[in-house]
């Protein structure tokens, strides 16, 4: 049986909300920074892939919740919508279908409180 254990890194915080991507992690604190960890093969970290948690400096102070998919990152700042990683179905939302290395701002989205179901993909590519 699996137990739970808190993050060695994080012990001394407060998060107010956790997500799970596909190998990935992203942590919002109390303070609305986010933290991440886990695989970065596409910049869904932000950041160099790490096994432990760190800062993403990017997005600063003041996000109000995460999401994480697959392998792409989702975050909400002032009802602005950020995202980063995986984008080869077009899940960053920015018309394109390039991957992203850091968070880029969704300039279509604006809303005072958007709501995320990040997920995989299961179209097949041909």
């Amino acid at each position: 049986m699996l137990t739970p254990k808190r993050v060695g890194r994080l012990k001394s915080y407060k998060a107010a909300d956790a997500a799970a991507g596909g190998a990935h992690s992203l942590v919002l604190l109390e303070d609305g920074s986010v933290w991440s960890f886990g695989d970065n093969g596409v910049g869904q970290l932000c950041r160099r892939g790490a096994l432990l948690p760190a800062l993403v400096t990017s997005l600063g102070k003041g996000m109000a919740s995460i999401a994480a998919g697959a392998a792409h990152s989702v975050a909400v700042k002032d009802g602005t919508v950020w995202a980063a990683g995986r984008n080869m179905d077009g899940q960053l939302g920015n018309g394109t279908l390039t991957n992203s290395r850091g968070f880029i701002k969704i300039v279509a989205l604006k809303s005072s409180n958007p709501a995320f179901a990040p997920g995989l993909s299961t179209r097949r590519r041909r």
